[in-house]
């Protein structure tokens, strides 16, 4: 059996996770199974090592549209998916041969992201459709849908949806609203990645090492920045509203707990045209810390599975990053979400720390350390309350698996 993954890739820590959790726990239950998927250049030995097929356009804009004519002429899946986008022409092109598509877009399908990205995927839906084979969306968060293009997109995509996995209550219900009465393939499922496998804890602590950092002599406080929230804050740069907020949080950790601070890129730039990431924003905070010599930050690339690792020393992690929070809530980390959307205070929610969530549009530096300064003296009661819903939260995303595998042996 061929899967192909959309969604997945080794830019974002969250996408990686997601990905290579699928593919240990499908490969498990679905032995010979091999895995696709569409990256760039950069990304082609990322994707080897882990034994994931890659396939990627190659030559100028001139050779792609050649080989695309050929295709278009020879093959109606493509002439189809021309129709909806010539990347997903391309990718149809090249790896049509697949048994299942598998959506882990985390979060796409969204007014926040437009239309255009919401019909990103209908080609391979659309694909799957035509030829009786599974298109799964896995947990992610979706909705509201109130721009007309984003909605009929999304419908359309659902319609070929073998199963859809809402991973909040709120997501569910801007889907059970968008669907109606055709919305009785929705479950509900917490995020795969909350059975990730990150490197040893002994891995996470020799990085912090090198950095510098002794993690026996004081507390470490994580901070994982999000360019999504820097991008929705006024001003650029060392002038934006968030990263000065950022920055204040840094310096309180270190000058009112004592704690140094390791900052943590989420996001790396692995196209072939480099773009800012989240270590320009770590950057920023490290450059506006009066106290540089107890705030540390990661420059070069590192794997999901090291960074869930770092993750996992800190006394508190303090996350813009979606998946920083859900690698740090999955080892037991007690953790702040400082983010942009209505995920967070609904992950928050899930492992009984309802409280411990602001969005950007709460971000008064008053009101997030008030927050963080809570977070902080009750850190030994959230830690309880958080490895009391771990168990459960495990079995049902463990679940999710077994019901694609069953959807997969009974498919085609």
């Amino acid at each position: 059996m061929n899967i192909l993954f959309r969604g997945g890739g080794f830019s974002n820590k969250g996408d990686e996770a997601m990905m290579l959790t699928v593919q240990k726990e499908l490969a498990k239950r679905l032995p010979g199974t091999n895995f696709f998927l569409r990256t760039s250049q950069k990304q082609v030995e990322e994707a080897h090592s882990c034994g994931l097929f890659s396939s990627t356009s190659t030559g100028g804009p001139f050779a792609r549209m050649v080989r695309l004519a050929g295709a278009y002429v020879a093959n109606r899946d493509v002439r189809r998916a021309s129709r909806l986008s010539v990347i997903a022409a391309e990718e149809i092109a090249d790896l049509g041969h697949v048994d299942c598509v598998v959506d882990i877009s985390g979060f796409n399908y969204s007014d926040e992201w437009g239309a255009k990205r919401a019909r990103r995927p209908l080609a391979w839906a659309e694909y799957c459709g035509a030829h009786d084979k599974p298109y799964i969306c896995l947990p992610q968060a979706w909705g509201p849908f109130q721009i007309t293009g984003v909605a009929r997109a999304v419908r359309q995509l659902c319609k070929y949806a073998s199963v859809l996995y809402a991973r909040d209550e709120v997501s569910l219900s801007f889907l059970r609203e968008l669907l109606g009465p055709d919305g009785d393939r929705i479950r509900m499922a917490p995020d795969v990645a909350f059975l990730f496998t990150g490197e040893s804890p002994r891995a996470g602590r020799g990085l912090l090492e090198a950095l510098g950092l002794d993690i026996k002599s004081s507390p470490l406080v994580g901070i994982a920045p999000n360019m999504r929230v820097y991008e929705r804050c006024r001003g650029v740069g060392a002038g934006s509203e968030y990263i000065q907020l950022m920055t204040k949080v840094a310096e309180h950790c270190i000058h009112t707990w004592g704690a140094s601070v390791i900052l943590l890129p989420h996001m790396f730039s692995v196209h072939k045209v480099e773009h800012k990431d989240d270590r320009f924003l770590c950057g920023l905070i490290k450059l506006g810390v009066s106290d540089s010599d107890r705030c540390f930050t990661i420059r070069k690339y590192v794997s999901a599975a090291l960074t869930k690792s770092i993750e996992g020393q800190v006394d508190l992690m303090i996350g813009s990053r979606f998946h920083s929070l859900v690698f740090a809530l999955s080892q037991g980390v007690p953790a702040v979400a400082l983010g942009w959307a209505h995920k967070y205070p609904e992950l928050m929610g899930s492992v009984g720390l309802d409280g411990n969530a602001l969005i950007h549009t709460q971000f008064a530096e008053k009101s997030v350390i008030e927050l963080l300064n809570m977070a902080w003296e009750s850190r030994a009661q959230s830690k309880a309350a958080i490895r009391k819903r771990l168990p459960e939260i495990r079995k049902q995303a463990a679940r999710v698996f077994d019901d694609a595998a069953e959807i997969l042996q009974h498919s085609g």
